[in-house]
């Protein structure tokens, strides 16, 4: 350098001669003051009038030799780090994708939030996937650059090497070779076919690379495969219109009117569940509770469901979460044998019974006509449907709370929880035997069911009885949107109508609310507006609003069949209810009971409901994650451990590129002019060249790196101008 400094100092050119190497190359240098310029060598391809031309030198001018230039192997440490980055990130993104989103899917269309919206997660998956395929090979080509320079890892000749030129090992194309030459190989298992067609293919360390992006190649598509878009519902803090009662407005309505209702909507053969957002809600803990979670209690046992709890809640518009005034509802119901499975009533025949506390029987009741018979205010109602759509039915239904009575929902008179029973006595006689019923002939053997002469037209009944049990509080709870479940209930009484303190329902419809029980019992019995009085509409006992055997078979999808007598007639017929049917249909009645006494309050209110709003979601695709992720993890591990281990280690280039195969190509261009084919498998000349990167003149004093079989070792230096070497 001292010496340049010195040349570049003087005003004028001049050129220095600083040696020659024998016979070798020589190269002609134009030291100036400002700039240091190459001319061609001698001998070589270009002319001395391009030499002139195209060099801006003189080709009679002294030639100069400069010393020689030397280069040790590196370490690419940043390099091999950065790379090394890719797969890790890659692996952490998409396990981020699968703990936070895959594995806590939206439970009944409602997520808890997620700290990224999932549509820009879904999206930055799919470019991170795009851009990290690159980044992967970047860093297995600094590993391939470290292999090439090792002897067991090593190409064993420079055929073996044309292998890894533009990194074929990195794509379809490189792959597809490699099985087409396997596939030649397997086809010639015996012979000298399989050696010189082994000799054509590549090397272990090409497999290995190969391998590593194929993992990667073939897990990237089915990622996309386990995961979707959709959309979701997540917990917002604003409020929700309120279209229910509340502790103060619950007494506000008169009991009638609930127990309308309740039998109107009832009969509709709907699923039991409110108008609106609302739903009836499990306890907390009930696994996989639907919206319709009391409805699939009572349709799972056939009508023979066991205890069931739930809890009803104001009406609202739409989903809401959040603090709430409602009623709890614990209720169980069983078949019975009505001559001995009873508690209230004592049944003899099926004209034949009693209540003995409230000292009503067949023979003292209120008959309101020929085929009714209650109770004024008391807790009992039988009624007699001797055409009932081809059936004769009679239904007898009890409870233990009286019509007027001081233990509403107030706590007034009795403490909450209200725990009371209720039952039902139904019979069935056929009209035509003629016209048999499939159902109706089963059930004459069901253990539960009993036979009785019909007092209207005679014939053969078959009775069976259903009795509940209820226990009904009010008060406020939590209510989860996301499992359709209530929470730290806290009995809260209703706060008595204004009129009447303390005193539920009059005979004529005061407002308050009586127990669920008796509004059951109301229901059943077609009480009408007033206790005590048949609804106008049942004059006609064939009426859809009078039998409630007909409400009981449209609430259990009844589906009615025509049957044609003997003068060719026809009418339309519903089958025979079973005790199970009965059994479903009076929890069915509960639950629409319980709705109705939320639901039509005094107005749109503001209370502690929030409301949910739409959001982006992932959700699992057709393809499990767990595959995909073991594709991942293999491939990580594959890229990333040989990364790491070449980090520290010196090799002499970071990456085999077109520029290192042209510097390796020009030192056997003996062997390039042998060439007699496009393809390189078919070139047999590059086989005689070694294919691992080493010193081609190790027993110098400077080496030489290109393809040799001895290897390149770090504590030595090394040419870039072969011709230099001493």
């Amino acid at each position: 350098m001292a010496s340049l400094n010195g040349i570049a100092a003087k005003s004028s050119p001049r050129y220095i001669s600083l040696g020659q190497g024998g016979d070798r190359e020589e190269s002609r240098w134009n030291v100036d003051r400002n700039e240091v310029e190459l001319s061609p060598p001698a001998g070589s391809f270009l002319s001395p009038g391009l030499a002139s031309d195209g060099w801006g030198h003189d080709s009679d001018r002294d030639r100069l030799v400069l010393a020689p230039r030397t280069h040790p192997l590196e370490r690419f440490t940043k390099r091999s780090l950065v790379n090394s980055l890719g797969p890790i990130i890659v692996v952490a993104f998409y396990l981020f994708i699968v703990l936070v989103y895959l594995c806590r899917p939206s439970i009944n269309g409602v997520i808890q939030g997620y700290p990224i919206d999932a549509g820009a997660v879904f999206y930055g998956w799919s470019l991170l996937s795009v851009f990290v395929m690159d980044w992967a090979r970047s860093g297995l080509a600094g590993v391939e650059a470290f292999a090439l320079m090792t002897r067991k890892l090593a190409p064993h000749n420079a055929l073996q090497l044309m292998w890894h030129a533009d990194r074929g090992w990195g794509g379809p194309g490189g792959w597809w070779k490699a099985i087409t030459l396997l596939y030649a190989r397997s086809r010639h298992r015996f012979g000298r076919a399989p050696t010189s067609t082994r000799s054509r293919g590549p090397a272990r360390l090409w497999y290995y690379l190969s391998l590593s992006s194929f993992l990667f190649f073939l897990a990237v598509p089915l990622a996309g495969l386990t995961m979707d878009r959709a959309t979701a519902l997540r917990y917002v803090s604003s409020k929700v219109s309120i279209v229910g009662v509340n502790e103060t407005t619950f007494n506000s309505r008169a009991s009638p009117f609930i127990w309308e209702q309740a039998n109107t909507r009832w009969r509709q053969g709907r699923p039991t569940s409110p108008e609106g957002g609302g739903i009836l809600y499990a306890p907390h803990g009930t696994k996989n509770a639907s919206e319709q979670f009391y409805d699939d209690v009572v349709n799972a046992g056939n009508g023979t469901a066991g205890p069931i709890s739930f809890f009803s809640g104001p009406q609202v518009s739409e989903r809401a979460w959040g603090l709430a005034w409602g009623i709890q509802v614990n209720v169980s119901c069983a078949n019975v044998n009505p001559y001995r499975g009873l508690k209230l009533l004592n049944v003899t025949s099926q004209g034949r019974w009693s209540y003995p506390r409230a000292k009503i029987d067949n023979e003292n009741a209120v008959w309101l006509d020929n085929f009714t018979a209650v109770g004024l205010l008391k807790p009992i109602s039988f009624r007699q449907s001797p055409f009932d759509r081809g059936f004769d039915t009679t239904i007898l239904v009890a409870s233990d709370r009286d019509l007027l009575d001081d233990s509403d929902y107030t706590g007034v008179g009795s403490p909450l929880p209200i725990k009371g029973t209720l039952e039902v006595v139904l019979w069935q006689a056929i009209q035509d035997p003629s016209m048999p019923d499939s159902v109706f002939d089963s059930i004459k053997s069901h253990p539960h069911v009993v036979v009785s002469r019909s007092n209207t037209t005679n014939s053969t009944s078959y009775g069976f009885g259903v009795t509940c049990d209820l226990s009904s509080t009010v008060g406020s709870a939590k209510l989860d949107a996301r499992h359709h479940t209530f929470s730290g209930f806290k009995m809260l009484p209703s706060t008595a109508n204004l009129g009447n303190p303390g005193l539920a329902s009059s005979p004529v419809g005061n407002p308050g609310i009586l127990p669920i029980q008796t509004l059951m019992l109301s229901a059943l019995g077609n009480l009408g507006a007033i206790p005590g009085h048949p609804s106008p509409s049942c004059s006609d006992l064939q009426s859809a609003t009078c039998s409630q055997w007909f409400g009981a078979n449209l609430a259990t999808g009844g589906i009615p069949i025509l049957i044609w007598d003997n003068t060719g007639a026809t009418t339309t017929r519903y089958p025979a209810l079973s005790p199970e049917r009965m059994q479903k249909a009076v929890y069915k009645l509960v639950g629409e009971t319980a709705i109705a006494m939320m639901a039509n309050g005094p107005g749109d209110w503001v209370g502690g409901l929030k409301g949910l709003a739409p959001v982006r979601d992932l959700v699992r695709g057709p393809v499990h994650w767990a595959s995909v992720l073991v594709l991942l993890l293999l491939w990580m591990a594959i890229t990333v451990i040989p990364t790491f281990f070449v980090i520290t280690r010196p090799r002499w280039s970071s990456i085999l590129d077109g520029f290192e195969m042209f510097k390796l190509g020009a030192e056997w261009k003996g062997a390039v002019h042998e060439i007699r084919d496009r393809n390189f498998q078919n070139c047999g000349s590059l086989a005689k060249v070694p294919g691992m990167i080493g010193d081609m003149d190790s027993k110098a004093p400077r080496g030489f790196i290109g393809l040799s079989k001895e290897v390149a070792v770090e504590k030595r230096e090394y040419l870039y101008d072969r011709a230099q070497a001493q």
